[in-house]
């Protein structure tokens, strides 16, 4: 910009040459002159953008990756705190990561443009003309201050209008996460009030946000016509008292007006910079994590499977007034099935989870053949326990895929072994491409039996030692029940097996049924033995409220 703002006054005052062949001459060496600049001004916009537009991609993509990963090493615990719900977070990795690769892609090359152009007009100016320079320059502070201003107010508006588009993301996911009950209720109406409501916050914020951009912006542009305005009159003056030549004031004068208004088309771009810095700083914060531990401590040589739980006291991080386990105690023999059984909310859900260490205890200890659970690595212990729950979580991949998670080097011999051993190889051959058949969302092309036994036989391929079965038939009907059970039976052969559950068929022959009262075991024994009792086993029997 100050070379274009040179030559072109060198090109304008050449219509004051009296002499046409001189004119000519002079005019032309300088029209060239502008063409080569636009030729240069061409390829280096391109490479500008073209290099700057990458790199801003590149770190997108290795924040939303670094981001992910933060994510994953997270403790459990913090995906509890309700500003980690996963829409919030969601809309960290994939929108903010984005809107803040503006910073590289868009600010930082506009403002290095408006810098080298100010600053370098500002130079060259006050070397041709200190006089008019110091005038036109000198309505450049109030230009700063103006967007200073801008950009301190913006921050606070972004701030607040960024929480309530989480909130407004996290509300659409639940939503479209939960569609089918929402189906079922008929309650699609009510939905789509309750997320309009929910944008209302945001477009109340950025109505009032672009009040002030407005008015800034109007104020940046009319500043430009006012320095023109006022600089060519104190420039006519000079010329008019003889301090300037023509060639003088018109050099020093484009120098000054195209490079201000550069620099107030840099300043223009202060609120994406706002937005971006804000974006920046969710980013920012999810980086800052600190990750949970989970490749140090030991691994144990031929693991037997026994697991102790002494004296265990325990509260959950985000309810930690009230008291889950009370003093529990409970031993589990290598290759021994042990039921836990209990109204809801003692704590059976409880002692899983903490056998897999998602949460820390408050008192007490697990041990795993003789060996305290945070002694031990926390990536090993998990590869060595399976879980079957409720509801099984398949993704939007091949039968195979979803089989093969979490040992992705398993051989087509061992996919299919294990697919036999749930009863599901025949049916998955007579999908459209076998293993390699998608299974939509969530596995919506399957039964509940055929998905329950999918996730068995995920299970299954990891091989653990430890198998704990989380209410693993209660949303099952009574038929896919009695094969589901089978094929848990079989599967439970010479593994340690930790058995929740409500349902009296299921547990009647297990090594031990545990009864949970107030985070304790209150009674532990066989089926037989308990029911000879007479006492909390023999009244939730009877009751059928196991």
């Amino acid at each position: 910009m100050p070379v274009f703002s040179f030559v072109l006054a060198s090109l304008l005052n050449t219509y004051a040459i009296p002499d046409k062949v001189e004119l000519q001459n002079e005019a032309r060496m300088y029209a060239l002159i502008v063409l080569g600049i636009a030729a240069i001004n061409g390829i280096s916009a391109h490479l500008k953008y073209y290099l700057l537009e990458r790199a801003s991609e590149r770190w997108a993509i290795k924040l939303r990756h670094l981001g992910f990963g933060k994510v994953l090493r997270q403790p459990q615990s913090w995906f509890d705190a309700s500003d980690h719900a996963v829409g919030k977070i969601t809309t960290i990795l994939v929108n903010d990561t984005d809107t803040t690769k503006n910073l590289i892609g868009h600010f930082i090359g506009n403002m290095t443009y408006g810098i080298v152009s100010l600053f370098g007009g500002m130079i060259w100016a006050f070397a041709i003309g200190w006089q008019l320079t110091l005038v036109g320059f000198g309505l450049v502070p109030i230009l700063i201050i103006t967007s200073e201003l801008q950009a301190y107010v913006l921050q606070k508006y972004e701030k607040k209008q960024k929480v309530a588009n989480e909130e407004a993301a996290n509300l659409f996911y639940q939503m479209v996460s939960s569609i089918r009950t929402v189906f079922s209720l008929s309650i699609e109406k009510a939905m789509e009030e309750k997320f309009q409501f929910s944008l209302k916050v945001p477009y109340e914020i950025g109505f009032r946000k672009a009040l002030i951009c407005g008015f800034t912006l109007g104020l940046l542009e009319s500043f430009n016509y006012f320095s023109k305005a006022i600089t060519f009159w104190y420039g006519a003056q000079l010329v008019f008292q003889g301090i300037y030549d023509l060639k003088t004031m018109l050099q020093v004068w484009t120098l000054v007006i195209f490079c201000t208004t550069a620099a107030s088309q840099m300043l223009a771009t202060i609120p994406y910079f706002a937005k971006s810095k804000q974006a920046g700083k969710s980013v920012a914060r999810l980086l800052s994590l600190s990750e949970e531990d989970t490749l140090s401590g030991k691994k144990l040589d031929n693991m037997q499977g026994k697991v102790e739980f002494r004296d265990i006291h325990f509260s959950y991080p985000g309810r930690s007034d009230t008291k889950i386990l009370n003093g529990l105690n409970l031993e589990l023999q290598p290759g021994e099935s042990v039921a836990l059984v209990g109204r809801s909310g003692n704590g059976k859900s409880t002692v899983a989870t903490l056998l897999q260490r998602s949460y820390d205890l408050n008192e007490g200890t697990i041990l795993l053949d003789n060996e305290p659970l945070k002694n031990i690595q926390l990536h090993w212990l998990r590869e060595q326990i399976g879980i079957v729950s409720q509801e099984p979580i398949l993704f939007d991949m091949t039968v195979r895929e979803n089989i093969t998670y979490g040992k992705e080097d398993a051989t087509i011999e061992e996919i299919e072994n294990v697919a036999k051993q749930v009863n599901m190889h025949e049916f998955i051959k007579t999908l459209p491409n076998g293993y390699e058949t998608k299974l939509g969302s969530s596995g919506t092309q399957l039964s509940g039996g055929q998905k329950q036994r999918l996730s068995i036989a995920r299970v299954l391929i990891r091989n653990p030692k430890i198998l704990i079965l989380d209410e693993a038939t209660s949303a099952l009907d009574a038929s896919n029940e009695q094969i589901i059970q089978e094929t848990l039976s079989q599967v439970q052969k010479n593994r340690t097996t930790l058995v929740i559950t409500h349902r009296l068929n299921n547990i009647k022959n297990m090594d031990k049924i545990a009864l949970v009262e107030a985070g304790q075991i209150s009674e532990i024994g066989t089926h037989r033995e308990l029911m000879s009792l007479k006492k909390g086993y023999f009244e939730l029997a009877i009751s059928g409220n196991i």
